[in-house]
């Protein structure tokens, strides 16, 4: 992504880079007649989106590169900035919580394995992998009756079930997953 302000640079430019996580490149032009020669090296450098004013987003068109208008003025750049920073705090906020909740299945001494409203597989961890001799990898996205057709007769909320995997007995309890009380899909326990 490329930040092309005409004269003044845009305070900030490399933080937010840092922030998004993503390469920014600055171009500051004096006047108009810059604009050509160098939007032209962005796109041998591989610009796929070029955010800046009026001239900036007609060269690109012209390039056929993605554009973004920056209306103008330093409070326009200062307010995008303070939202981008509070979308990275968030987004960093919930990446963490995505770790965490991630070690705990991982590191469950129960077999675990998640499954969508559409009954595909989302989640299997360590144990299961080892009780069901399967890789998450291997299953990820694929309905769950298909693969583990031996949890098909467990049900939901119901009383723990002795089910038979690899001529070895299981308890399998199954829960549903529900986010605002819509069912996202559900857990197998064992």
């Amino acid at each position: 992504m490329t930040t092309i302000p005409r004269q003044k640079s845009t305070d900030g430019c490399d933080e937010l880079g840092k922030i998004l996580h993503i390469n920014l490149t600055e171009i500051l032009l004096q006047n108009s007649n810059e604009a050509a020669p160098k939007m032209e090296a962005a796109v041998m450098n591989g610009v796929e989106l070029v955010v800046g004013d009026a001239i900036s987003v007609k060269m690109s068109a012209k390039y056929g590169i993605k554009s973004t208008l920056i209306q103008s003025g330093k409070e326009s750049i200062y307010r995008a900035l303070q939202t981008a920073i509070l979308i990275a705090s968030i987004r960093r906020a919930e990446q963490k919580k995505t770790e965490q909740l991630r070690a705990v299945v991982d590191e469950s001494h129960d077999g675990i394995v998640a499954v969508n409203q559409d009954k595909r597989i989302t989640i299997l961890n360590p144990v299961a992998e080892k009780i069901f001799k399967k890789s998450c990898f291997d299953v990820k996205g694929e309905f769950v009756e298909d693969i583990f057709p031996e949890l098909s007769t467990v049900q939901i909320n119901g009383k723990d079930k002795l089910v038979k995997i690899f001529e070895k007995q299981y308890t399998v309890r199954r829960a549903s997953i529900a986010v605002r009380d819509n069912n996202q899909g559900y857990t197998e326990y064992f």
